[in-house]
């Protein structure tokens, strides 16, 4: 997936300026900017509810794993937003546009390091990358670490050292955690924004870095264009 357009998220569509005493017309806002609203609408109003963000147990219980408050996960600065042409392409027939969210890996090495009294740096030693790849091959099975040989019937706990960088399993599903979902966007339905988990017809390029094994269609780091080597997410805050 190359992602071609960012754009910045505003936080108001409409913002009156004074000068001379006289405040400044009123300017309706762009679709795009209804758009991004909506977004944030979400972020703000219905993350909280199970309705509506159907992954939300999920989180709430990693938050409490990793030593977070239940709602740690769900603050703004700790999710990115993007967009891309490539995946809006059927946008004006539908009427719907796709932002894609995740939780910012850097966000959580930072909360490892710290639960772990150690650097981001090192504890991507531990897991045999360094922050750049684990940023952009972001994704998570238990076959982690040791899995081949620890884990062959897929019954047994995750190996020590995985309890230790990324907390003991409190009954998530870190699949989900860890994974890129989409917010499908229509301001013109009275339910403007819909999450959703997955999605059957598009693919996320990435090479899952921990999750390479159960999946023979993989990436590597070198193969992505500089566009995809620096995207500008879309800020929330």
């Amino acid at each position: 997936m190359r992602i071609k357009k960012y754009i910045p998220l505003l936080l108001c569509t409409a913002i009156l300026f004074t000068g001379c005493g006289a405040k400044q017309p009123k300017t309706e806002p762009t679709p795009e900017e209804t758009e991004q609203s909506a977004v944030v609408s979400w972020f703000e109003n219905d993350m909280t509810d199970e309705d509506e963000f159907t992954d939300l147990a999920d989180y709430r219980y990693y938050a409490r794993a990793i030593g977070l408050d239940k709602d740690g996960l769900l603050a703004p600065d700790m999710w990115e937003i993007y967009y891309s042409e490539n995946i809006n392409i059927n946008k004006e027939i539908d009427n719907t546009a796709i932002y894609l969210i995740r939780l910012n890996p850097d966000k959580l090495l930072e909360v490892w390091a710290a639960n772990n009294e150690s650097t981001p740096e090192d504890i991507c030693k531990l897991l045999g990358t360094n922050r750049d790849e684990l940023y952009y091959n972001f994704g998570y099975t238990a076959n982690s670490i040791g899995y081949a040989k620890n884990h062959k019937d897929g019954k047994v706990s995750y190996p020590a050292i995985e309890d230790k960088i990324f907390g003991a399993d409190n009954g998530e599903n870190r699949q989900v955690v860890f994974s890129t979902h989409f917010l499908k966007v229509n301001p013109d339905n009275k339910k403007k924004v819909r999450y959703c988990s997955t999605d059957e017809q598009l693919s996320i390029k990435q090479r899952d870095l921990l999750k390479s094994v159960s999946n023979p269609k993989t990436y590597n780091y070198s193969e992505y264009s500089l566009q995809e080597i620096h995207p500008h997410f879309i800020q929330i805050v």
